[in-house]
């Protein structure tokens, strides 16, 4: 299942699309059942259906962090700035897929490329550099090699800036696992909203809870607020 179609039309699929119009309580790494995991028409984790002339819009992109797993989606930084905001949250992460940096900047790719869908605004999460996403088997696999992985890196992070070009951006970065030597011009991007954010409040083996989430929301809405004046 790949997310580059030429339809332009549509929106990205999502790898959780079984959920689809639905809830599931068990999802990833989160099995207590405690948690609503609702999805919209178009398989992300949502409270809306996601329309195509939407202007008013600010668009998510990442893995797991962004999809809030673990904590009620309403609970987490996407839904939480929309909210203050007063606009339409269009989330695109791949929460419960093994997901890499060149996934998440495909996804942004195929938005970006949609004729009718403009969104005042993208909020990039990029992921952990050594992750290795298979769309074809859905797998996941990690590069050790932190040379390659820098590399990598920066040909993705050189396209996620071209297709940024013209649009109102940001992005940070949770890269905890193997702390890469990212050259400087990066994390010290004006478009950089932090590089490896301290999790304050560790749930489901490191996931980050609400605290965290609202750190977050905090810290993106007041950028955005900023670059709207």
């Amino acid at each position: 299942m790949s997310l580059n179609n030429n339809m332009n039309s549509n929106f990205p699929k999502s790898y959780n699309i079984e959920y689809k119009k639905s809830t599931t309580h068990k999802i990833g790494q989160d099995m207590r059942g405690v948690v609503n995991y609702n999805f919209n028409h178009q398989g992300f984790r949502s409270n809306i259906d996601y329309q195509e002339n939407e202007k008013n819009a600010i668009a998510f992109f990442g893995n797991l962090y962004t999809s809030a797993v673990g904590i009620e989606w309403n609970d987490g930084f996407p839904q939480k700035i929309c909210d203050g905001l007063n606009m339409q949250c269009y989330n695109f992460s791949q929460g419960c897929a093994g997901v890499d940096n060149n996934e998440i900047v495909r996804t942004v790719r195929h938005v970006v490329q949609m004729e009718s869908f403009n969104p005042s605004f993208y909020v990039v999460q990029l992921c952990e550099l050594e992750r290795r996403f298979s769309q074809k088997s859905l797998g996941l696999r990690l590069e050790t090699n932190k040379e390659k992985n820098i590399e990598n890196f920066l040909e993705v992070f050189a396209e996620l800036e071209t297709l940024m070009k013209e649009k109102q951006w940001m992005f940070f970065v949770m890269d905890h696992t193997l702390k890469h030597n990212v050259p400087s011009h990066i994390i010290n991007h004006e478009r950089c909203l932090c590089w490896n954010p301290y999790i304050i409040d560790k749930i489901l083996q490191g996931i980050p809870g609400e605290k965290w989430h609202e750190m977050m929301g905090y810290s993106i809405a007041r950028k955005i607020k900023k670059n709207a004046k």
